[in-house]
């Protein structure tokens, strides 16, 4: 049954893969998608969202964490793990409110043990990186006519990531992510004159094709205890990350042209062309360090704090209205009965989280902060280490005072993990 189970999860995971490049690009309809590369995406799983996106103490032999690479160390099975994501909110401004709803692809990862004897793990990964999806407009006065600006973003950049994880001492590990990102990212702006004024529209797009690679370090100590008269076991788990600012490649297409008194797409002349503009997009640094504390197979509890230095970002040599952001993560989990085979429900994991970040984006001089609460359940799939995960997450952003833009979301993250001891040799008396 459960084999079944997972060549139809590798037939639908194969399908999402080979439309995910028309997926990646529809990920956001936030305004605030307009700054930068786009609204940057949760490069976790459906587990780490159920639990507030903690992810720098924890480790696992039968889960990914690809946001630390020294916690493949810790793979004890052949992982594969796929999800996607559906998100519903509202966009508010002032008195005027709008519904939007989304569903995507959104994340998968292949890990294997690559030897349980040295603690070693490898593993790959496939999701988005960022996504543009904004369609905003503004009027500015001028002394005999008022004109309209209209700009519309879409793309996105996706991320394909190989990562290693090794126990380098004894409660001691560390590993690397190389990953490469690649994508577009095309925007539309429109200058629109009443055409009572007998004046031209204006028009300029612009194209990027962006690529280039990324590389991540970690490290966790590690360390298990025994504790009380039942020697009941516990771990604690301390970890970093760090990823390294890039320089990524970048190759843009401008077009400028007017368009005849009243129409918005016909084109009257070409004041400007630009093919194959070469520069580059220069992305920050970011560090993540936290902890967790566990009871095996009981519960969890774990913190992180990250910092990422967005005002190191340019394109093609510009800066934008980028600053440097702060949040954390708080959450946890706890599992009644782990070896309950009569009662199901007391096998599920239940999970919960809470997170914070000061934002990057600056807009109309304001900070734009964000936070979120999450619930979640690790649901087994027979009494194999595979699992079903949801994750349900409530997210707010940014804020109606001074006129501004608030987005309320609801997310719901599914996940499918398959957990199996594959690619081992066993020993027979």
């Amino acid at each position: 049954m459960q084999h079944k189970a997972l060549r139809l999860f590798l037939v639908i995971l194969v399908s999402l893969t080979l439309g995910f490049k028309a997926t990646a690009q529809n990920l956001t309809k936030s305004p605030y998608s307009i700054i930068g590369i786009g609204e940057m995406q949760f490069q976790g799983t459906s587990l780490q969202s159920g639990m507030g996106q903690v992810a720098q103490g924890v480790r696992r032999s039968s889960d990914i964490n690809m946001l630390n690479p020294a916690s493949y160390s810790s793979l004890k099975y052949t992982v594969i793990d796929g999800g996607i994501l559906y998100s519903q909110g509202t966009l508010s401004q002032g008195s005027n409110r709008s519904d939007i709803d989304n569903s995507s692809f959104s994340y998968f990862m292949f890990g294997v043990p690559v030897s349980l004897k040295h603690k070693m793990g490898l593993v790959f990964g496939l999701m988005p990186y960022s996504s543009m999806g904004y369609n905003v407009s503004s009027t500015a006065n001028y002394p005999y006519y008022t004109a309209t600006t209209q700009m519309v973003g879409t793309g996105g950049l996706s991320k394909f990531n190989i990562g290693f994880g090794a126990q380098v001492v004894k409660n001691i590990s560390a590993g690397i992510n190389i990953s490469y990102l690649f994508g577009q990212l095309f925007t539309d702006l429109k200058l629109l004159i009443p055409s009572v004024y007998n004046n031209y529209n204006v028009n300029k797009t612009l194209n990027r094709v962006i690529s280039g690679a990324q590389i991540q370090g970690g490290v966790q100590y590690h360390k298990d205890f025994e504790l009380g008269l039942k020697k009941e076991k516990y771990a604690f788990t301390a970890g970093a990350s760090y990823t390294l600012g890039a320089s990524l490649n970048g190759n843009q297409e401008q077009f400028v042209r007017t368009m005849p008194v009243g129409f918005t797409s016909l084109t009257r002349d070409t004041t400007y062309y630009g093919n194959n503009e070469k520069g580059t997009i220069e992305l920050p640094y970011s560090l993540s360090i936290g902890a967790g504390w566990e009871k095996r197979d009981h519960w969890t509890v774990a913190a992180d704090v990250h910092v990422t230095n967005w005002s190191a970002y340019r394109s093609f040599g510009r800066m934008d209205t980028l600053q440097n952001s702060l949040g954390f993560n708080i959450g946890g989990s706890y599992i009644p009965n782990a070896t309950d085979y009569k009662n199901y429900f007391n096998r599920v994991e239940y999970r919960a989280g809470l997170k914070y970040d000061g934002g990057n984006v600056i807009w109309a001089d304001k900070n734009i902060s964000s936070y979120g609460f999450s619930l979640g359940m690790g649901m087994p799939l027979g009494k194999s280490k595979s699992k079903l995960n949801i994750a349900g997450e409530y997210y707010a952003r940014g804020t109606t005072a001074n006129n501004l833009i608030k987005e309320e979301y609801f997310r719901i993250v599914l996940g499918l993990n398959f957990s199996d001891r594959w690619f081992q040799r066993y020993k027979y008396d």
